[in-house]
């Protein structure tokens, strides 16, 4: 979508991922999973830029645009799928 206010793009994905304990790893592979799919379509956009943190810098930096990713995470902050996370 196009921000009314700035005019730039601001990308939304929104997730819900396996809840319950004893299911971190399930969380963990689910955030995976969903960052490759955002790696995938930032490729096809930008060619150029090798990794994720590198199109978040350029897109931050030099285009003012934003990517939000949200949702469910059914986890606790201490969890390994908020360090995944950038």
């Amino acid at each position: 979508m196009i921000s009314r206010a700035t005019k730039k793009r601001v990308t939304v994905c929104c997730t819900h991922l396996k809840a319950k304990k004893g299911f971190e790893g399930v969380r963990l592979a689910q955030a995976r999973h969903a960052l490759d799919i955002i790696k995938v379509k930032y490729r096809q956009h930008h060619h150029h830029l090798s990794s994720l943190s590198s199109y978040i810098d350029h897109i931050q930096e030099e285009k003012g645009e934003r990517t939000i990713l949200a949702g469910d995470f059914n986890a606790g902050l201490d969890e390994s799928v908020y360090m995944l996370v950038p």
